[in-house]
């Protein structure tokens, strides 16, 4: 039973690395995505066939042929992991793009933002200074220099109330991009960390080449466990034996086959019907 599962375990490791190198493989030549996927699939199939039939004819196949499958499974095993390895750096790729873009554009909004709100503030200082200066005068000049300070007053109140419509729409407007960058920060959180225990630092730099060491070692174990499983399969399914049960042959004495031999007439021996009752 166990090598059955092995078995099954192999093909569907064989399976999968084949769809994700195929994948790899077609993002690589993406002007011939068809002939690459059929190209692909055959490889792959030929690869599997080729391991199994190399390990039960390793004794009777000739050298050039043993030598040159052993040559042509490596170098399919090279290319299933690149083509996998492939897949894997773009949709890293993806993420950090979509990422990016996500956070230059909320970048982009919280600069206005600031913007608005140096606005606001400028026009708030505007706006005690003249509070000062009506402050510091007696009250009649306070009367006729706040009467002059009304269109001016105006003008500050606009602004402000402007500048805060504006602040209050573009806040709006980053409310779905500070979510989207918080979601996409929690799903490169693992990743952090790990850059975090390999290096020490969480740039973006050290980031990528955490993602490259992963890949690397999920490549490492894919294809080449793949085969190393079906290997195993051929192994001990070659080691399983069929168990035939055979009639149980009867014993008699030794005296008992030498009085037949005695009695025998005309190089015929007589057997007496006790003795084939117990062959039966």
């Amino acid at each position: 039973m166990i090598n059955y599962l092995v078995l099954l375990s192999a093909i569907t490791l064989s399976i999968a690395a084949a769809y994700y190198s195929i994948v790899g493989l077609t993002l690589i030549f993406s002007a011939a995505v068809v002939p690459v996927m059929i190209m692909g699939s055959a490889l792959e199939f030929a690869k599997v066939v080729s391991v199994s039939w190399l390990y039960r004819n390793w004794k009777i196949c000739p050298s050039a042929i043993k030598y040159y499958l052993i040559a042509a499974i490596s170098v399919l095993m090279l290319i299933t992991s690149m083509g996998t390895f492939g897949f894997l750096s773009r949709a890293h790729s993806d993420q950090t793009a979509l990422s990016g873009d996500t956070l230059v554009e909320l970048k982009l909004i919280e600069q206005q933002i600031e913007s608005e709100q140096r606005r606001v503030e400028n026009a708030q200082k505007s706006l005690n200074s003249l509070d000062r200066l009506v402050a510091e005068s007696d009250t009649e000049s306070a009367i006729k220099l706040r009467k002059g300070q009304e269109r001016e007053r105006k003008q500050i109140s606009s602004e402000i109330s402007t500048a805060a419509s504006a602040i209050k729409e573009l806040n709006t407007k980053a409310q779905p991009l500070r979510k989207e960058s918080i979601k996409q920060t929690a799903e490169i959180g693992p990743i952090k960390y790990i850059a975090d225990l390999l290096y020490g630092d969480n740039s973006q730099a050290d980031l990528d080449s955490a993602v490259k060491w992963i890949i690397v070692l999920l490549v490492l174990v894919f294809d080449p466990l793949a085969v190393t499983l079906l290997i195993a399969a051929n192994i001990g399914l070659a080691k399983t034996k069929t168990k035939i049960k055979l009639p149980k042959i009867p014993k008699f004495p030794v005296e008992k086959i030498n009085s037949w031999k005695k009695n025998k007439k005309d190089g015929i021996i007589e057997i007496d019907s006790e003795s084939l009752m117990n062959i039966k």
